[in-house]
This record gives structure tokens, sequence and C-alpha cells, in this order.
């Protein structure tokens, strides 16, 4: 996100965090470990793209298919893998919407474990701050989950918990050092500084921008952000 637009970000956000609305029904999981046949599927995207921040750039036409055989047959085994191939192909910070009058979570169980995490990975990219307990909850069950630390430390980072943003961001990297999880670290660190001020956050900023530019290719979406950001922060005299 460009650094123009994250004050203006900031205090938009300071009167949804006083927001008290319940969360939504499914943002709780059973204590099952989630349907095998599920899991199964997670697993077998992973194993051919990698996990999500790493599967940026994927291009998108191969999610095209799990979706017409959804649209098909409206199983639940189908509507997870049209959902996830979606995530599995977003280019960067790109959020995606069904189209009107399709919505795969419909033929999936509420309260599934596998059901309930890929919700999150869906949801987060439209800044929904009701998503924090869900991430913190998942992260209690698997804390080494690379894809819900991806995701939850942009949520915390933007809703004004910018030291936990940081701290996921940090692990992030060190479990899936790739192009998209030094953007996470760079965006966190960023969002620190214009919270403390503090040269160290300013300098780690561009550390990690740094390490993002010596991996990203210039086509990626969030590249001239970037270039942007990291200038703001050059000019501070980091």
């Amino acid at each position: 996100m460009m650094l123009a637009a994250l004050i203006v970000v900031i205090a938009a956000q300071k009167g949804n965090m006083g927001d008290r609305r319940p969360e939504p029904p499914w943002n709780h999981f059973s204590s099952k470990a989630g349907l095998p046949e599920l899991r199964a599927i997670r697993e077998s995207i992973e194993k051919k793209y990698g996990r999500i921040p790493e599967t940026s750039g994927s291009p998108a036409a191969e999610a095209d298919a799990p979706m017409a055989a959804y649209l098909k047959s409206h199983s639940a085994a189908d509507a997870f893998r049209a959902v996830y191939m979606i995530l599995a192909t977003r280019r960067g910070w790109e959020a995606h919407q069904f189209k009107l009058g399709v919505d795969p979570f419909k033929n999936l169980p509420v309260d599934d474990y596998e059901v309930v995490r890929l919700r999150f990975l869906w949801n987060w990219t439209f800044l929904d701050y009701q998503l924090g307990p869900l991430g913190d909850r998942l992260l209690a069950r698997d804390p080494n989950d690379a894809e819900v630390l991806w995701a939850d430390s942009f949520i915390c980072s933007h809703y004004h918990n910018e030291t936990k943003g940081v701290e996921r961001a940090e692990k992030l990297v060190k479990l899936l050092p790739c192009v998209q999880s030094y953007l996470r670290a760079a965006d966190a660190h960023a969002y620190m500084y214009l919270v403390t001020k503090k040269p160290e956050d300013g300098k780690l900023t561009v550390y990690w921008f740094d390490k993002y530019f010596a991996k990203a290719k210039k086509d990626d979406p969030d590249y001239a952000m970037s270039v942007k950001e990291r200038a703001y922060f050059k000019k501070q005299g980091f």
C-alpha cells in the first residue's frame, strides 16, 4: 500500500476499532481436525503450487476448470478446490469476489476447520477487522501455519496491532522466505514506523523492501507501489 494513503487509512480504521459487531457465524471451528478429503485437496494444491504467499503470479486461468467443475457438481470437494485455486492464482494483494449468484461456501460445512481456515484466507483481503480473533484461534491450533501468518499479519498491521503484525511477519519470513513474505515484512515495518517513528523501523522497512526487489519481477502487481513506498523511506534518510 502506498505511503501517501497509509495515514488516511489508519485514521479511517480507528473508527472501525470501536465497532463491536458480533463475529460472523463461520468465525469458529469445531474441535475436529477438518475433513480428510478437504485437507487432501489443500495438500495437493500446496504440493503443486506452494503455499499461498509463494504462489503469486501462477496462471489465473488454472482456476477456471475447478470453478467450472464446481458449478456443474456443487459438491463440497469441488467447492473447496475452486476457492483454493482462486487463492493460489491470486496476484499479490488482489481481492477477489465470486460472480453474482455464485457462492461455493454455501456447499461447505460451516464449522469444519479446513473450511473456516479457507474462509479466513478468502476474506482477509477485504481487511475485515472481525477476523482478528479467528486469526488468533487458527494460530493457536497451528502456530507455524505460514498462510495464516501471512494473512493475519496483514490484518494486525492494518487494524492497529502493529507489534503483532511485525512479529507474525518476521516469523513468516523465517518459515517461508519468498517475494510476498518479504513484502509483508516491509509493509508491517512501514506501519510500525508510522506509529513509533523509530529509526530502526524505518531501516527494517527498507531492508525488507530490498529483499523484495531482489526477487520480485517488475510485472508483480505490487512492484510499482513498492517502489514509491521505498522511495518515501529513502527520503527520510533510511
